[in-house]
């Protein structure tokens, strides 16, 4: 830790003649990585539509610039590339924070290791303000605060005091320096003390000699500790600089688009690899020493589980507020108008949100966030997830198996391409609308595709109730309103209160060695194991508290339902209100965000209290029905009318029009393709004679050897069953009964040899055999064509 504080001051002095203007990259460097991790990640998720599915996770290059910032890289650990790794730790000296790109072999990555809170006294030294401000134009901010700290709100005293401190080292220096006692004389002339040594006159000492000690470090070291409390509401404390630092390990692998956040201990690992040439997207983000693991290949996975909405701006130390800035008069005087940056660094501090999300889609990924939840996604198809957080009471965990439908991406009004901008567009931003609350709740959940069908167990914890009772045991009763009444009073209710029980802790007792005595460890001290009853029962004991107090917890119980439900189908529960009953079927549950129908649930039978359930006739509730495929909804509103219904139901039929976009979408590619695949066809084909005539004396042919002159070189059987005596192919001869003066093939396209440059017949070295005449038997040459029709 002391070492990355040296480190981290050492990169601050180098850059302390760096000054940096404007209200962007001021407010950008104050909320540090965080905001830019945590929402920058989000960018863009207000807008309708995307160039493409991957805008939706806003700028991954702003972010990047971003973290290249020399100020923000003294509160963070990062890496976006492999060289820019942390080194691997060695057993002696581990860092604290490792950002590790060595196993990202391309595409997009990022790491970081995000600090617990973010220190801003040292940038403050590299911001000056504006010159023609009144009385501290051109100052730097710590002088500027050493002024308004010291000075007050007299204007001389402010500007006598602007000089006394002008960096964060010097003001840190002097407030933790340490007493130094010095011993000065004194002299009291007529009860006036001042230092120094009597004067004499004519012998005469004027006044009573005297000595003092002091600390002559206390003057600074209290103005010190004012400049280093004024943007704070606690007192300047040492020991809590550099508490925050980064902490953890942020990994990325693969060669997807890949982000991986760390901070408190945690362990975050994003891997994403191509397919086909298109990214897999995994984000994973990890806090309080638990573990975090995206993987994606062809798809979408994230698991995020951070509490960044718990990291803290801080001055000094201590967290920061600008209240005594504020409530300085000659501050609202000299730049009141200003003062309203501050409140929008407060908002903005407070405003950061936790990243909270467990969700799976595509090819093949899978996500593991450490007490959050788990998910699987395979061929877009197969879907499974698990809520891993801890039971609490009042709140559901669910395990869910779905058949997710890959075709709902291009299909219906609402598909998700169609949100994306691709496919003509859509109406519906379901998707978008939903990113920001999911990827920030622990309730909601990233949903890609619509569900064929989906099984879902679900678990939920209830306090147990009873009825409570006075200190001698008597039950107690109260009105509606909560009052205390008499058992027998009217409208008398029993008070239900939480069932409670004391919690019990095993009873621990030092371990016996063989003879008797207490067993200890290698280090002397006392092995300790669980005591048991004489049965040979574990013995547990009450847990008491300092008073002495029996510690209680609350008694609960678990109740599992199964659902059934599906994004196809009913749309709603079906409602019938008859003879003062109301009778709903498949009532409806909440999975993953949405409310359905549950197609296995039991009728829900309730008495209606008004007159509006009490006619002869049963009222039933509008019954709507989706269908999968673009095959729009079916609404049953108006039965004895079937042909409005039908053409109502038309409108809503996307399936033409879906399959047009996508042919519009695909045909450019498939047409880019396929002229890809004839340019290939047509060279190969091209180049086919030259290929063959090149293969034929690796394989056997009649090339003679190094200096064979004009010797006879005869045909194997491969060349005389395949080429005519003068190396025609298919056994046709040149038209004119020689070989090709200038080696090409004859007139009817087939392949030839060089002709001999007398009229003695062809060289020994072509593919035809010599003769007197330059021609050939018939019979020969029939022969030849014989050999190769066989």
């Amino acid at each position: 830790m002391a070492q990355r504080h040296m480190n981290r001051a050492a990169r601050r002095r180098a850059h302390k003649d760096r000054r940096r203007t404007g209200r962007a990259t001021r407010t950008a460097v104050t909320l540090g990585a965080t905001t830019a991790l945590g929402l920058g990640l989000l960018g863009g998720v207000g807008a309708v539509r995307a160039e493409s599915p991957l805008d939706a996770l806003g700028d991954l290059g702003g972010i990047t610039a971003l973290l290249d910032n020399d100020m923000i890289k003294d509160f963070i650990e990062v890496c976006q590339n492999p060289d820019g790794s942390t080194p691997v730790p060695d057993a002696e000296h581990p860092p604290v924070a490792v950002a590790d790109c060595s196993q990202s072999t391309g595409g997009t990555g990022v790491a970081v290791v995000l600090p617990d809170s973010v220190e801003i006294a040292p940038l403050l030294e590299n911001y000056k303000v504006p010159d023609g401000t009144v009385l501290v134009g051109g100052k730097n901010m710590i002088e500027m605060i050493s002024g308004l700290a010291i000075g007050g709100i007299n204007i001389v005293a402010v500007g006598l005091a602007l000089g006394e401190f002008k960096t964060f080292d010097e003001v840190l220096d002097a407030a933790t320096r340490a007493p130094e006692m010095v011993t000065v004389d004194t002299c009291n002339y007529l009860g006036v003390v001042t230092d120094g040594k009597c004067a004499k006159v004519f012998g005469v000492t004027l006044g009573t000699p005297g000595t003092r000690t002091y600390d002559k470090n206390a003057d600074r070291r209290d103005k010190a500790v004012k400049v280093a409390e004024y943007l704070t509401n606690g007192k300047f404390d040492p020991a809590a600089l550099g508490q925050g630092a980064p902490s953890g390990t942020a990994t990325v692998k693969g060669d997807g688009m890949k982000v991986a956040l760390a901070m408190r201990g945690g362990h975050a690992t994003a891997v994403a690899n191509t397919l086909f040439g298109l990214p897999g997207v995994a984000l994973a983000g990890a806090d309080h020493g638990q573990t975090s693991t995206a993987t994606s290949q062809l798809g979408f996975a994230t698991a995020l589980n951070m509490d960044t909405d718990q990291i803290k701006l801080t001055y000094f130390g201590q967290e920061l507020d600008f209240t005594k800035l504020k409530n300085n008069d000659l501050v609202s005087g000299l730049a009141g108008d200003q003062l309203g940056e501050l409140d929008e660094i407060e908002k903005l501090q407070k405003s950061i949100p936790a990243l909270k999300e467990v969700s799976c889609y595509g090819v093949n990924t899978t996500a593991t966030a450490e007490g959050l939840g788990t998910c699987s996604n395979y061929l877009g198809t197969f879907d499974y997830y698990q809520d891993l957080r801890a039971a609490k009471a009042g709140e559901s965990r669910q395990t869910q198996y779905g058949l997710t439908d890959v075709s709902s991406l291009v299909f219906g009004n609402d598909a998700l391409l169609k949100q994306f901008g691709l496919l003509g567009g859509s109406e519906s931003t379901a998707f978008m609308d939903s990113l920001l609350p999911a990827l920030t709740s622990e309730d909601q959940r990233l949903k890609f595709a619509k569900d064929f069908v989906r099984f879902t167990q679900d678990v939920r914890t209830e306090n147990v109730m009873e009825q409570a009772a006075d200190a001698d045991g008597n039950l107690l009763w109260v009105d509606a309103d909560g009052r205390p009444v008499a058992k027998d009073a009217p409208g008398a209710l029993p008070k239900m209160q939480v069932k409670q029980r004391p919690v019990m802790i095993p009873v621990m007792v030092q371990a016996k060695n063989d003879d008797g005595s207490g067993k200890v460890d290698e280090n002397g001290k006392p092995v300790m194991v669980q005591d048991k009853n004489a049965d040979g029962s574990l013995k547990f004991e009450e847990k008491k508290d300092s008073t002495g107090k029996t510690v209680m917890e609350n008694v609960t119980e678990t109740v599992t339902a199964a659902w059934l439900t599906s994004d196809y189908g009913l749309r709603e529960p079906i409602t019938i209100e008859w003879m003062g009953q109301k009778i709903v079927l498949f009532p409806a549950v909440e999975v993953n965000g949405t409310t359905r129908p549950n197609l296995i649930g039991a009728p829900e039978i309730t008495k209606i209290v008004n007159d509006s359930g009490k006619g002869l006739l049963p009222k039933v509730s509008l019954v709507q029905i989706d269908n999968a495929f673009g095959l729009g909804t079916l609404s049953l509103d108006n039965p004895f009318d079937p042909i409005t219904t039908i053409k109502s139901y038309l409108k809503t039929v996307t399936l033409d029009d879906d399959l047009k976009e996508i042919n519009k979408l695909v045909q450019p590619v498939i047409e880019d393709a396929a002229s890809g695949l004839v340019d290939d066809a047509k060279s190969g084909l091209k180049d086919l004679p030259n290929t063959v005539t090149d293969s034929l004396p690796g394989l056997g042919g009649t090339t003679p050897p190094s200096g064979a002159g004009d010797q006879e070189q005869r045909p194997t059987a491969l060349t005389s069953g395949v080429l005519d005596d003068r190396g025609s192919l298919n056994g046709q001869g040149d038209q004119d009964g020689q070989g090709d003066r200038d080696g090409q093939g004859g007139q009817d396209g087939q392949a030839g040899t060089r002709g001999p440059e007398d009229s003695a017949g062809d060289q020994s070295g072509s593919l035809g055999t010599s003769s007197d005449s330059g021609s050939q038997d018939e019979n020969k040459t029939e022969s030849a064509q014989t050999a190769t029709s066989e």
